[in-house]
């Protein structure tokens, strides 16, 4: 991996120690490029040119082809998103709840998720159970085999916490549902791009994808993987005709003249833009290969984890085990507030993010480097030492 040249790739760190991929990654070069010459194609040539249409339609199949190479589905099993949020609406929202339906979640949730949840409850009376994680942000499948009842209708687990950073044992509880019967549901928004994704190895019925975190990928762009059967049944958000240019009306519209999945879900016009950004994203990170980007995260988090950890009452959130996390890495200075870190952070043009109280989550992907790591300490210290002084005074 030549990581100088790969910086280069990314002009975000020429100024900038940027450690919030987490909640939206910098774009590559590359991925600038695709949509600019996207963007100058409509001004030159006008983007309702049936040639450009035709073309960009292509170029959108295409990132629906790498997005389902890189998750190991079908391209009729992916539909193109603008979130995981959305994703993960259309999926729970498409399950045939009965009253007292059980849905078994976990206590290291994204937040967010949340209000899905409370919207089943509050329209189906949909009940939930959580499963508590250990103290390293780690939850044992065998509390989730034992949470099963009757009533259960659906396992709904984070492919990896946003919080403690820590990789679910999203393969044994798929195991479990499947024997058990029960649909099983993976928020999978901070999963690709960070580590390998198999849906089929995982045994979900549905996986949600962002593209603008660790796949670098811009904003508003995103997918949901659904099982081909579920894919017959499910209902789109957003009802209306999908813009199709170039596709053969038997592959897109069924006998009963209605739209099939995946391109019943997505009606009226979509983010071009953001997809043809996507599709160059996954283009970049397959030139690097995941494997070499999960090596090096867990190099650099080891690394962040060794001299973080010699600052005085910090704790590092969830497992030290990098193999069982990725670079999400929350710490925790008790007493200390997290925003009080960002004036800081930005006079040392470090980014990063107050999660809560007094944690902040330092997102480690592989275009970072361990004197940026050693830039967030030296913040961290500074700021704990100024406050010091200031008690004193």
């Amino acid at each position: 991996m030549d990581i100088e040249k790969i910086r280069e790739d990314f002009p975000v760190t020429r100024e900038w120690a940027y450690f919030n991929t987490g909640y939206y990654g910098p774009l590559p070069r590359p991925v600038v490029q695709a949509m600019s010459d996207f963007l100058v194609e409509c001004m030159c040539t006008g983007q309702g040119n049936w040639e450009n249409l035709f073309d960009f339609e292509e170029k959108k199949e295409r990132t629906r082809v790498k997005l389902a190479n890189i998750l190991g589905a079908s391209p009729d099993e992916i539909a193109l998103t603008r979130s995981t949020t959305e994703g993960y609406n259309l999926a729970l929202q498409n399950i045939d709840w009965k009253k007292g339906d059980e849905i078994i979640i976990n206590s290291v949730e994204y937040p967010p998720n949340r209000y899905i949840y409370n919207l089943l409850v509050e329209k189906f009376g949909v009940q939930l159970v959580t499963v508590e994680a250990d103290e390293e942000g780690i939850v044992n499948p065998a509390d989730v085999e034992q949470a099963i009842t009757e009533h259960t209708k659906l396992i709904s687990m984070c492919h990896v916490a946003y919080h403690p950073g820590t990789i679910l044992p999203a393969e044994e509880i798929g195991k479990i549902a499947s024997e058990n019967n029960i649909l099983y549901a993976l928020d999978g928004a901070q999963g690709p791009g960070y580590i390998p994704v198999n849906v089929k190895k995982l045994g979900c019925d549905f996986y949600a994808v962002a593209g603008h975190k660790a796949l670098c990928g811009p904003v508003g762009t995103g997918c949901l993987y659904f099982k081909r059967e579920h894919g017959e049944k499910m209902q789109p958000l957003i009802v209306g005709e999908p813009f199709l240019f170039g596709a053969e009306p038997t592959e897109t519209i069924s006998e009963e003249r209605r739209w099939l999945a995946p391109y019943k879900f997505e009606a009226t016009s979509l983010n071009y833009l953001g997809f043809i950004g996507l599709g160059a994203a996954i283009d970049y990170m397959n030139r690097i290969g995941i494997e070499n980007i999960r090596r090096r995260n867990m190099m650099l988090t080891s690394f962040a984890i060794d001299e973080l950890t010699k600052i005085p009452n910090l704790k590092i959130v969830g497992t030290k085990d990098v193999n069982k996390r990725v670079g999400l890495l929350s710490i925790d200075l008790t007493g200390y507030p997290a925003i009080k870190l960002m004036p800081f952070a930005a006079i040392r043009k470090v980014i990063f993010r107050p999660v809560k109280d007094s944690i902040s989550r330092i997102s480690i992907h592989y275009f970072n480097t361990e004197e940026e790591i050693l830039r967030v300490k030296f913040v961290i210290e500074q700021a704990i030492k100024l406050s010091k002084i200031r008690e004193i005074l």
